[in-house]
């Protein structure tokens, strides 16, 4: 886990995981879809991901997202934004943002 904290705003992180509990990648996360508090599938950088979180926090700066970077393989990237940032609320926007430079950075910037 690697955790980047806002320079404005310590209280502000984003929280990058690989996560080795889910030995499935994203299957893991679809099979848990129905105790979650929210499931929003969607794609970054042409990868499969899903907004999902056992807690829907969204509204206060706080959202996971799930990337199946192989079939086996998922990274979560967790941000906590407080009202402290000017990115306050949009945990989820900061979330997929910092996905797509970590797959642009992963590929070498092609």
């Amino acid at each position: 886990m690697c955790a980047y904290k806002y320079a404005s705003d310590a209280s502000s992180q984003i929280h990058v995981i690989l996560d080795t509990n889910l030995s499935n990648g994203l299957s893991d996360i679809y099979a848990r879809e129905s105790g979650l508090a929210y499931f929003e599938p969607t794609t970054v950088s042409d990868y499969p991901a899903v907004y999902a979180g056992s807690t829907d926090d969204r509204a206060n700066g706080v959202c996971e997202l799930h990337i199946g970077v192989t079939d086996s393989v998922a990274v979560t990237l967790i941000a906590y934004l407080s009202p402290g940032t000017s990115d306050y609320p949009r945990g989820c926007e900061v979330a997929e943002l910092t996905a797509k430079t970590m797959i642009e950075n992963l590929k070498g910037g092609s």
